[in-house]
């Protein structure tokens, strides 16, 4: 039969599920690389965001309302963003 290039019912069966199984393989790669570039344009956007809360700090520091109301949870949300820089004051 395979000299005819016909295959029998269990060849077919195991071709089918090893193409399945590389294909269930691919899209399991598929959601990882798609949680990393996920992962990586949250990290891309991190300049951004501390560049906006410094220049509020920044525009702020003499307003007393800010200081005494807002300027502490914009430290801390500094520090949650660069869990390394401890030199915030």
């Amino acid at each position: 039969m395979e000299k005819q290039d016909l295959y029998s019912t269990n060849q077919i069966n195991s071709i089918t599920a090893s193409t399945w199984a590389k294909y269930n393989e691919c899209m399991k790669n598929l959601d990882t690389l798609e949680g990393l570039v996920a992962q990586l344009e949250a990290v891309l956007k991190v300049p951004d965001k501390i560049e906006i809360i410094e220049r509020r700090i920044e525009r702020m520091k003499d307003n007393r309302d800010y200081r005494e109301n807002e300027m502490e949870a914009d430290k801390e949300q500094l520090k949650n963003i660069m869990p390394f820089q401890t030199n915030l004051s």
